[in-house]
């Protein structure tokens, strides 16, 4: 079975990766089509480390190494992982203490006057 390599991106797989989704529920990333899922790998694990069941993961692993997903924690999408989420994974992968949580920052507006 094939792997998918997170830094070339989906799209070069997708034959692969219509084969992962066609075994998950499309409820993870609800908002937006496989196909624009496919542009962006680390951000798809994230909610799956995130909202996705046991059998979801497991499916996922057929097609993600353990590489995979310790990358995600490496260089995180921020605003997906909750405390619960973060906690746990970084201590499957033997971060631990964990690093802080991601957050996304969102810029003060300034004033014009």
């Amino acid at each position: 079975m094939q792997r998918i390599d997170l830094q070339v991106g989906l799209l070069r797989v997708a034959p692969t990766w219509y084969a992962l989704r066609a075994n998950m529920p499309p409820g993870n990333v609800w908002f937006e089509s496989a196909e624009e899922t496919l542009r962006y790998p680390k951000r798809f694990l994230a909610y799956l480390m995130t909202f996705g069941t046991l059998e979801e993961i497991l499916t996922a692993k057929k097609y993600f190494s353990d590489e995979n997903f310790r990358e995600v924690l490496l260089d995180p999408p921020a605003g997906i992982f909750d405390e619960r989420s973060w906690s746990y994974w970084n201590g499957v992968y033997k971060r631990n203490p964990p690093p802080p949580l991601p957050r996304r920052i969102i810029p003060q507006r300034t004033r014009h006057s």
